[in-house]
């Protein structure tokens, strides 16, 4: 029925596995597309020869294609995490945070003057300036 298509021919060669890094040697005789056996995710970047091609997510296995170009060559997928660079700033983060409620536990919360501040609006729990937990005798 299709005697006009011809699928492409695709030697794979070489395979190297690393940590985010998936690399090996290609020989399509035309353009295709290769079909890898690695979770798809959006940071996945795909280099052939050095040169950025295009990759997509396979719909029902949910892993990745990428768009080889024919000829030979070198064909390597790198998972590109874009906050890497943001990791080291989450001890001084957290040393800034301390350092914000150090502060703030030294400074005894106290209001203008030097006075304690008030709790609440009215003075008290009650709303009638006694203080807190206190209450009415009868």
């Amino acid at each position: 029925m299709y005697a006009f298509y011809r699928p492409p021919r695709l030697h794979v060669s070489g395979m190297h596995v690393g940590d985010g890094l998936i690399e090996f040697s290609v020989e399509p005789d035309k353009p295709a597309w290769l079909l890898v056996s690695q979770a798809w995710y959006p940071h996945w970047r795909a280099y052939f020869n050095g040169s950025p091609v295009p990759l997509a997510r396979d719909a029902e296995a949910n892993v990745i294609l990428v768009r080889v170009p024919s000829g030979s060559g070198t064909l390597v997928l790198r998972f590109e995490d874009p906050y890497q660079g943001l990791w080291g700033l989450e001890p001084l983060a957290l040393a800034g945070l301390l350092a914000g409620l150090a502060l703030y536990a030294a400074s005894g919360r106290r209001g203008p003057g030097g006075m304690p501040a008030a709790r609440g609006s009215q003075g008290g729990f009650y709303g009638r300036g006694r203080p807190w937990g206190t209450r009415l005798s009868s």
